[in-house]
């Protein structure tokens, strides 16, 4: 049976010491909620690619798939990894994780995040945020929106799915209002980013007619 993985072996891997929870939320659950994988994630502030490293190479909670429950501390058989069933985590599991790799939970107080949000750069613009999408596909609006009450209801009736900015603002949703308060932020990144980038040929060129004609590089044809 191959050995259990250091986590400090494994980069770029969640390590417990340094995560951050929505802990709230997360406490507000029965020690014997089943959660979704990417519901977790969020709750751990954790990307779903880490959370699947740690199945594949072990080192993670134990985890339920196809009603079977597996020991997360070891690598994931070769057959498992293909398969494409439901990923589920018992929140008793996840503690007992968090308890025996010496978790430090930081329970962070967050402040309100603005409804007008501003993405000015390309990083902004595709970075995966959790969303929550109907059953029709449709996207329902920020996860971080939601409140505690909220929360616990949305998440009986909606999915988490990790979408990056610019794909949620392409994507239908639900809710025309918050739809289109997220499309005039990206637009608003988009036109800055072009005029940057405008700003920036424009040097090159000027650079470029500068130099002196011996020192000009050859343009190919």
């Amino acid at each position: 049976m191959p050995s259990k993985p250091s986590l400090d072996s494994i980069p770029e891997v969640f390590v417990p010491e340094k995560m951050v929870v929505e802990w709230e939320k997360f406490q507000a659950l029965p020690e014997s909620e089943e959660m979704a994988a990417k519901e977790l994630c969020y709750l751990l502030d954790m990307s779903p690619r880490k959370l699947q490293m740690l199945r594949t190479l072990g080192g993670g909670p134990d985890y339920i798939k196809n009603g079977i429950k597996f020991d997360g501390s070891q690598p994931a058989a070769p057959e498992d990894l293909i398969s494409r069933h439901r990923i589920g985590y018992v929140k008793a599991d996840v503690l007992s994780w968090m308890e025996s790799n010496r978790a430090s939970v930081l329970m962070l107080s967050k402040p309100a995040k603005s409804k007008v949000r501003r993405f000015e750069t390309v990083a902004d613009l595709f970075d995966e945020q959790a969303f929550w999408v109907d059953i029709d596909g449709q996207v329902a609006g920020f996860v971080d929106d939601s409140s505690l009450e909220q929360y616990l209801d949305l998440r009986t009736k909606l999915d988490i799915e990790f979408l990056p900015v610019a794909q949620a603002a392409t994507a239908r949703w639900s809710d025309p209002a918050a739809h289109r308060a997220l499309a005039d932020s990206v637009a608003q990144g988009l036109r800055g980013l072009s005029q940057d980038i405008e700003a920036k040929v424009v040097a090159s060129e000027m650079h470029a007619e500068l130099r002196k004609p011996e020192e000009r590089s050859v343009n190919p044809r």
